[in-house]
């Protein structure tokens, strides 16, 4: 685990945050600033899971996530010269769901549209996409609890005309349209415990496809009609754009640790070796390893593809069959991010 270190001659204007994006085979973590509309990275600081304790973004040993926290925390404190108590969290979407909503408000007379009566249309919006997501689970799955954990704003009208933002338009009538994102509530419990565990609070959470999507597409690029996929270990994040707004977001549960456990079940291999081996051939290497009954095992590219040909083809399929589900009309584009997305044949399929 690796730190880097701010410049010396970097002065602060306001304490550094942390962020941390708590994956399920490593916790990865910034130190940054705001700066203009975006962040400045101070410091960043990685460390992977000792063994699986978090599977398909479900936090399933909350002492040894938390002690990965702990370890990223440790180096960022000793990069940046800063103690920090609280986090800004970016999670993975396991059973993510999404719910439209729509908020509307009218005046008499003319007014001004302040920042405060924006933001409070804007939740009542997101208020309303959670009923509509009650109504349509089964008393099961209401029981379970659901967290509104993000939100987009896909569209917005002033006196019944589209516009693009509200904020400190005149006129008497203002509506808006969010798209909602919401997680069960034993995910995000579960990931309250593991920074608790590890001395911090969490100040905020947002999801790993909408935090790729800020980064990656910038809002001039979202009239076209693009799919991000996020491939990770545990889960491929998908979020759509078109019309200039986020269409959708959705989740398959299925992602890079299905490979890896294609190469372990067929070469009798540790799940960790089998990842170590999956990583160093998919980049051209030939690795000799032992397997559990003490076979030495040689891995070449070529073996490697006939290994993990059957489960790359249904995770394909798997992403393709959710982002047809939500892109009905065709795409301009698919762009894959992630460590999973290097899997060999996959962008082929």
């Amino acid at each position: 685990m690796t730190a880097m270190k701010p410049r010396e001659e970097e002065t602060l204007a306001e304490a550094p945050r942390l962020i941390l994006d708590i994956g399920t085979h490593k916790v990865l973590g910034l130190a940054a600033v705001p700066a203009g509309s975006g962040v400045r990275v101070l410091a960043s600081a990685l460390a992977r899971h000792p063994d699986r304790s978090m599977r398909d973004g479900q936090v399933h040993d909350v002492k040894a996530v938390a002690k990965a926290i702990r370890q990223v925390v440790r180096e960022l404190e000793q990069a940046t010269g800063q103690a920090f108590h609280e986090a800004h969290v970016a999670a993975a979407g396991r059973a993510l769901r999404t719910a439209k909503g729509r908020a509307e408000t009218s005046h008499a007379h003319p007014v001004t549209l302040s920042e405060e009566a924006e933001r409070g249309l804007v939740w009542e919006a997101v208020a309303s996409a959670q009923a509509h997501l009650l109504e349509e689970l089964p008393p099961a799955e209401q029981a379970r609890g659901y967290y509104a954990v993000a939100h987009s704003v896909t569209a917005s009208w002033l006196d019944g005309d589209p516009i693009r933002s509200l904020l400190g338009q005149r006129g008497q009538q203002f509506a808006v349209e969010v798209l909602a994102t919401f997680l069960p509530g034993v995910v995000v419990d579960s990931l309250e415990a593991a920074l608790r565990e590890a001395g911090l609070e969490m100040k905020g959470l947002t999801l790993e496809p909408i935090a790729a999507l800020e980064a990656v597409i910038p809002p001039t690029s979202r009239h076209l009609h693009l799919a991000l996929i996020d491939i990770g270990a545990g889960t491929s994040d998908i979020a759509l754009t078109g019309g200039g707004t986020v269409k959708a977001y959705a989740m398959v549960p299925r992602a890079g640790d299905a490979i890896t456990e294609a190469v372990s079940q067929a070469l009798l291999l540790d799940f960790s070796v089998a990842e170590q081996v999956k990583r160093r051939v998919a980049r051209g290497e030939t690795v000799a390893v032992e397997n559990v009954l003490g076979e030495q095992v040689v891995v070449d590219p070529p073996l490697l593809s006939d290994l993990i040909g059957e489960a790359t083809v249904h995770l394909a399929e798997a992403i393709a069959e959710e982002v047809v589900r939500w892109a009905a009309g065709g795409l301009d584009a698919v762009l894959l991010v992630g460590g999973g997305s290097q899997t060999p044949g996959l962008a082929a399929h």
